[in-house]
């Protein structure tokens, strides 16, 4: 026994040394090259600490956009990752223009707070974020604090009004408070009172609550404010001029909320059918926002953290499950008529310690590899390099983000189930529907499990 471990010690060395060579499921092989990568474990604290990203230093500095490819669901360490990555090339490059996944009604009420220092919006942006988002958006504002004016950060906002009532709250927050003229009436108390009734409706849901968590942007409002918008929509094309009149110098921000709002509304209805248009419309409008934002500030530089399937700077066959699909990174990265052509730089976040690492895809394949050297709470930072192992991920990112800091703004099962089966009343039979969004929290079925059990509930299968 003795003699076959000192055999099995004496070859360790040789083995950890060697190249290491893995099968596709094309039967192709790339050989793990580990020993030639360049990388570097990101301190993404908010504080003033920047040598961990001078792995960057020399890939920024004739780039003009910068994204991270995040997943949606890791909220608090994005924030994290965005507002260091922010101050770095802020101070690197000069870098003050902050590009969001939103329309124009919440990077106005953002500016107004960030940039402004109104802190009536601060409020507004209190109930109408997500918390995570609003600590991001309150940390933003402190560091606008330290800057001079011309030096401090903006927010574009180059989405579709997917958040219909922000569309609403910044719609209201526009319209004077004159009455308006008869054909136009209907719409402009129409918006203030949907304005007003989400500011109620949010003012009465708890930060640390289910309710908040579940249900906040897709309402359970007895109005619906889609259907409202229809009217709207319709008066505005009808009575554009006396619309205009009536708004002001305000109403080319107001137009441009409501050819969001337009857009949207359409996005939705793709969406509800499963058509594929769904997103290349939405692509192709944050695409030709961007643009316009690009030229209202020629030579100055832009950061957003969009959702991966955004930030692939090539057109992807089966990334995100889509084909032919050219992202709004490609878009601006490649097309013929872009301000930006090959002046974007983007960073691919990866979560193995996240239940939907899916191993299946190709780009994951090659990511499993890499996370070997990352600890738990680490974020390590590779640069792609040409000759080294990164065959499906090499064309997309320049960079790849390996993150295994724990998920901890996800609630737990338990905790959530207890709260909602608490809220019902114990005299009156119910039966209780769910719908999992997996987009928004991650359950763990156990503590379900053992939560619908405590109430006397049957468990949910586990397979």
């Amino acid at each position: 026994m003795i003699q076959r471990l000192l055999l099995i010690a004496s070859i360790l060395p040789v083995f950890t040394i060697a190249q290491t060579t893995e099968v596709l499921e094309d039967n192709s092989e790339y050989v793990n090259t580990l020993e030639r990568l360049d990388y570097k474990e990101l301190d993404i604290e908010n504080n003033d600490y920047f040598s961990s990203f001078k792995i960057l230093d020399d890939a920024i500095q004739d780039k003009r956009v910068f994204f991270i490819g995040e997943d949606h669901r890791y909220r608090r360490s994005n924030s994290d990752f965005q507002l260091k990555l922010l101050r770095y090339l802020h101070d690197e490059v000069g870098l003050k223009n902050l590009i969001i996944e939103q329309g124009k009604s919440t990077s106005y009420i953002i500016n107004k707070y960030v940039v402004e220092g109104d802190e009536k919006y601060k409020e507004i942006l209190q109930n109408y974020a997500y918390p995570y988002y609003y600590e991001f958006y309150v940390k933003l504002y402190d560091y606008n604090q330290t800057l001079p004016d011309s030096q401090k950060i903006r927010v574009h906002g180059i989405d579709m009004e997917r958040s219909i009532s922000n569309g609403y709250k910044a719609l209201g927050m526009l319209t004077p408070k004159e009455k308006a003229p008869k054909e136009i009436m209907a719409t402009i108390e129409s918006i203030r009172g949907m304005a007003g009734y989400y500011d109620n409706y949010f003012s009465t849901i708890k930060e640390d609550s289910v309710t908040y968590n579940m249900w906040k942007f897709a309402g359970t409002m007895f109005f619906d404010g889609a259907n409202t918008l229809e009217g709207i929509l319709d008066d505005w094309h009808e009575h554009d001029s006396i619309l205009g009149a009536y708004i002001g110098e305000d109403y080319p921000l107001y137009t441009e909320i409501l050819k969001g709002l337009e857009a949207a509304k359409q996005w939705y209805e793709y969406q509800e059918a499963d058509a594929y248009q769904e997103w290349v419309l939405r692509e192709e409008f944050m695409y030709q926002r961007f643009e316009e934002v690009l030229r209202s500030y020629p030579n100055e530089k832009f950061l957003g953290s969009f959702g991966r399937c955004h930030t692939s700077k090539t057109i992807q066959n089966g990334w995100c499950d889509l084909y032919g699909f050219e992202s709004l990174a490609n878009r601006i990265n490649a097309s013929q008529d872009s301000v930006v052509t090959d002046k974007v730089l983007t960073i691919g976040s990866y979560y193995p310690l996240s239940p939907y690492f899916y191993k299946k895809n190709a780009d994951v394949f090659v990511i499993e590899g890499l996370s070997r050297l990352v600890k738990v709470d680490q974020v390590m930072l590779f640069k792609v390099d040409e000759d080294t192992i990164y065959k499906n991920v090499q064309d997309n990112f320049d960079f790849v983000a390996i993150n295994k800091r724990k998920p901890e703004e996800e609630k737990k099962a338990k905790e959530v189930m207890s709260e909602l089966f608490d809220n019902l009343s114990t005299s009156t039979d119910y039966m209780v529907h769910f719908d999992f969004a997996l987009g928004r929290t991650e359950f763990e079925i156990g503590d379900f499990n053992s939560a619908m059990n405590d109430k006397g509930y049957t468990s949910l299968p586990t397979v």
